[in-house]
């Protein structure tokens, strides 16, 4: 979560106070009178960055309700009466480098779980991983983007965007089948294929890319 300004804070902590005393959330009046501020404006600008960063999320809009969010929430579908949320939706670990042979990966290497619906599972994906550089951005995988990767090491299709291991490095290309060869095409000129033998040592196919997720980037109105 990106950090909070003095003043921000002190409305969370106000915020926090309230719900905990009263079993409700403070109105914007109530925050700017047991802040002392004379208007409200203020208050409804650092509520507007507080949800923006993550840290509260307001219900309904007469008189938006506040909900204080734990650090590192994932945002997840609302649950529905009637609706088995567990077998409806799961977690899948998000990697950033791979190892031959890799099904699921180890906790060690995990560095965040991600709530996916029933797509995901379907795709037959064991995890995602974080892309790294930009070789792919041709295709529209861009760095920071994750990657749904389902495990596979030999049932691919020529053309497939597949995770490769290669000598250490983990990379995202797309794969295409040649005499004797595998092409590791990028979809960028800045970057060359590379060509392996089927089999070749220090080479792997670890899976194939099912789909891409981007995570939605906050912007400040004007």
């Amino acid at each position: 979560m990106e950090p909070l300004s003095r003043r921000q804070q002190e409305v969370l902590t106000t915020i926090n106070n309230h719900l905990s005393q009263q079993g409700r959330s403070p109105s914007v009046r109530e925050i700017a009178d047991l802040l002392g501020l004379t208007g409200t404006l203020p208050v409804v600008q650092h509520l507007n960055a507080l949800e923006r960063k993550g840290y509260i999320r307001r219900e309904g809009t007469r008189s938006p309700a506040i909900a204080v969010l734990a650090e590192g929430t994932v945002w997840k579908q609302e649950c529905l009466p009637g609706v088995d949320w567990n077998h409806c939706y799961f977690q899948l670990p998000v990697v950033e480098q791979t190892e031959p042979g890799m099904q699921e990966p180890d906790p060690e290497d995990t560095v965040e779980q991600v709530s996916l619906d029933h797509f995901g599972r379907m795709s037959g994906a064991r995890f995602m991983l974080k892309v790294l550089g930009d070789a792919m951005r041709g295709a529209g995988i861009n760095e920071g983007d994750l990657a749904l990767v389902r495990p596979s090491s030999r049932d691919t299709t020529n053309g497939d965007i597949v995770v490769v291991w290669l000598n250490g490095e983990t990379m995202v290309r797309r794969c295409l089948h040649e005499q004797g060869f595998i092409r590791l095409q990028p979809e960028n000129p800045c970057f060359d294929p590379v060509f392996v033998r089927h089999g070749a040592p220090g080479f792997h196919i670890i899976g194939i890319v099912t789909a891409i997720f981007r995570r939605q980037q906050s912007t400040t109105p004007c």
